[in-house]
């Protein structure tokens, strides 16, 4: 690969001439079709990768016995992994998948240590480098860590739902880097979504949302599998021939909440600024989105069983 493809990888933009050139020399490309695995967790490793073009899955298993996983990031163009398994060569800790085509630039613990005793120069460049992106990553994971533990604590002591509405919105607001959010939740007598709890957006001014009426964009998303990430909503195909009501931004995270029965609610985020969101925060509020569906059917099973004991008491003194 040229000097110049690497410098425009966001991992390496800060490298100079000198570590570049040396760079170009030793890593190698590689390309994955959608679904194919990177490494295994448990695998032996000894080399890291970056991302070039598509987008990387990190995923880990929920338990040796369950074959399900939690996906811990999501790692698009200039993102590296797989680093700590070339400077320490222990097995991978995760499992790495392609989630659409992809091309990746891989560099062995081989190839460094040669890079190493030929320029420490430049191998302490990319070292550098290296850590920058590692911090950034543990930044962004300890705030999706201490927004689970946050908002997991409220859900298992909540006695009522509005409370925990309020308090979900509350928590993923900034860990998102959102300007506002929004909770619609579906009425379980008229079937339309209500809005619920609000940030940064007057609660009052926010209309019922219909399934069906695709002039808005909630009955568009809560008809997909997926959620929905907007770069720019007056760009994105999909918002064309929506009506504004008055709540949307430019940049918006959509996520379903959803229980047994299908979609029970939307949480929604906000930013006036486009492209403000990236896959990671998506990830943490479609994570956040199924805590909070269990929780909503926790505390209605909760309501059903606490109104019939009233009227087995009713029932007992008449």
């Amino acid at each position: 690969m040229d000097t110049a493809h690497l410098k425009s990888i966001g991992v390496f933009s800060a490298l100079d001439a000198v570590t570049l050139a040396d760079l170009a020399l030793v890593v190698e490309g590689r390309e994955l079709k959608e679904g194919d695995l990177v490494f295994t967790e448990g695998d032996p490793g000894n080399t890291m990768f970056c991302v070039v073009e598509g987008v990387v899955r990190i995923e880990k298993r929920i338990n040796a016995e369950d074959s399900g996983t939690k996906t811990l990031s999501i790692l698009t163009r200039g993102e590296v992994f797989g680093e700590m398994s070339m400077i320490d060569s222990k097995p991978r800790s995760a499992s790495a998948v392609a989630a659409e085509p992809t091309r990746l630039v891989c560099l062995s613990r081989f190839a460094f240590e040669g890079l190493l005793a030929r320029n420490q120069h430049s191998a302490l460049g990319l070292l550098f480098s290296l850590m920058r992106a590692m911090n950034e990553r543990i930044r962004r994971l300890n705030t999706s860590v201490i927004t689970y533990d946050e908002i997991g604590r409220a859900i298992g002591s909540a006695e009522q739902l509005q409370p925990l509405l309020d308090f979900v919105l509350k928590q993923l607001v900034p860990a998102v880097g959102a300007e506002r959010g929004l909770v619609f939740l579906k009425s379980e007598f008229h079937g339309v979504y209500e809005p619920r709890s609000a940030i940064g957006v007057s609660l009052s001014s926010v209309s019922v949302e219909r399934p069906g009426d695709h002039s808005g964009i909630v009955a568009r998303v809560i008809e997909k599998p997926s959620s929905w990430m907007i770069g720019d909503r007056a760009t994105d195909s999909r918002c064309s021939g929506t009506t504004s009501r008055g709540w949307e931004s430019p940049a918006m995270l959509l996520s379903q909440v959803r229980g047994a029965a299908g979609v029970m609610g939307l949480l929604v985020m906000g930013h006036s600024q486009p492209g403000r969101f990236d896959l990671n925060h998506l990830n943490l509020l479609d994570g956040v989105a199924r805590q909070t569906g269990q929780a909503i059917l926790n505390l209605r099973h909760r309501e059903e069983q606490q109104s019939r004991a009233r009227l087995g008491r009713q029932f007992v003194r008449f």
